[in-house]
């Protein structure tokens, strides 16, 4: 088990709002488990702890619209690209995401929602890697009245 001490700690409160709880831990696993008062821990019963020196702790980010980062791209033809998007986006704070495909060839698209289906289903247990929750379809249906900076092919 290990807790995470010291830190301003972005927690739900009774109104379904989020409150900064300065004096509090978080214990988990690979999951939170408990979120108690400081001076309720002895510290000597855990595994690690991690001390946030006043910094911000907060829930991971859910990235809903992401085309790419660090050089890859939802459309990449490229079995790597959405591994390499999940393994750096937790430095940015992102647990989960959707890819988002691109207006293209419906082919491509295709392919490319494959490749996130089997990201989706990757389970090996790696809590270094962003999750993949599902996929954000940018087209390929766009009415040619209102299809702003997109090809109208």
């Amino acid at each position: 088990m290990r807790t995470i001490i010291n830190g301003r700690c972005i927690v739900p409160d009774s109104d379904s709002n989020f409150c900064i709880k300065d004096d509090v831990a978080i214990i988990f696993d690979n999951k939170i488990k408990s979120i108690v008062p400081m001076d309720s821990l002895d510290l000597s019963h855990f595994d690690e702890v991690i001390d946030a020196c006043g910094q911000y702790v907060s829930p991971g980010f859910i990235n809903i619209h992401i085309h790419g980062c660090a050089g890859f791209d939802t459309m990449d033809e490229n079995d790597d690209a959405l591994y390499q998007m999940r393994y750096f986006l937790p430095s940015t704070g992102v647990t989960s995401f959707l890819p988002t495909t691109m207006t293209m060839p419906l082919n491509k698209i295709h392919n490319a929602l494959s490749r996130i289906r089997i990201a989706m289903n990757d389970t090996s247990d790696d809590s270094a890697l962003s999750k993949v929750l599902g996929a954000n379809v940018e087209g390929p249906y766009i009415s040619s009245k209102c299809k702003g900076a997109q090809a109208e092919d």
